[in-house]
């Protein structure tokens, strides 16, 4: 790349046939839950059926699963290895422990102390997402990456009215108060593991379970003033953790 205009334009095309390519494919679609394994993905549809895709060790994944294809019609539970289809066994949907929970109190006080950091640097994130999120290999620390600050989610109340007026991106008001929107966002997906990005998802189809749905809702208020401090949800993570035991 010769500087930094050009590779702003190469990411902004990376972005948008990624977006575009969900779009197209049928993989997420009708679903009731999904999995996120290290090299395979379940899917669990609303007509029953139970699909799992495996990726292709030392090499691409199968166009499926690049969602370059879609899923053919299935006659039966499926698994999907590259792009090759064999009859498979049904699993059930894994059921949401209490294991899960904690783990998902956890993750959600460690992001929230790492949004913490961030904001007492004068630092908006704003891009708060499961994507953005890395796991240690022993499942200790969660990691916040993606701090370029430049490309910013789109779906808080505020930022999108101000890209449906017509301001330019770097007039869009993000603020710790839009970053706690995307917290909630991303408590959400930590509950529900999985992370299908369609619009969707942002509405009341993808609230998580008690308790955690208050923690959901609240973040998600129209009016950033009405929104908690991070403090205020630590609070709410720790009551939690105190009603579980």
């Amino acid at each position: 790349m010769s500087n930094e205009a050009d590779f702003r334009l190469l990411q902004n095309r990376i972005r948008e046939t990624d977006m575009e390519l969900k779009d197209q494919s049928n993989l997420l679609c009708n679903m009731l839950s999904a999995y996120f394994g290290y090299d395979y993905l379940e899917i669990w549809y609303e007509n029953g059926l139970y699909v799992k895709i495996r990726d292709v060790p030392d090499s691409l994944s199968g166009n499926i699963l690049r969602l370059r294809a879609n899923v053919p019609p299935l006659g039966g539970h499926s698994e999907i290895v590259g792009d090759d289809v064999v009859d498979l066994a049904y699993k059930d949907i894994p059921p949401q422990g209490n294991q899960d929970d904690e783990d998902a109190v956890d993750e959600s006080d460690e992001l929230a102390d790492a949004v913490i950091f961030l904001h007492s640097k004068g630092i908006v994130h704003r891009d708060l997402a499961l994507r953005n999120l890395l796991l240690s290999q022993d499942g200790q620390d969660l990691i916040l990456c993606d701090l370029e600050s430049c490309y910013g989610s789109k779906h808080c109340p505020e930022i999108a009215r101000a890209k449906d007026n017509g301001l330019p991106n770097q007039e869009w008001p993000y603020s710790p108060k839009s970053d706690i929107y995307y917290f909630g966002i991303t408590i959400a997906e930590l509950v529900l593991q999985n992370n299908p990005r369609t619009p969707w998802q942002y509405f009341g189809n993808f609230v998580p379970p008690p308790p955690f749905d208050h923690i959901f809702r609240a973040c998600l208020k129209e009016n950033p003033d009405d929104r908690p401090t991070l403090a205020e949800i630590k609070e709410m993570l720790e009551s939690i953790v105190v009603s579980a035991e």
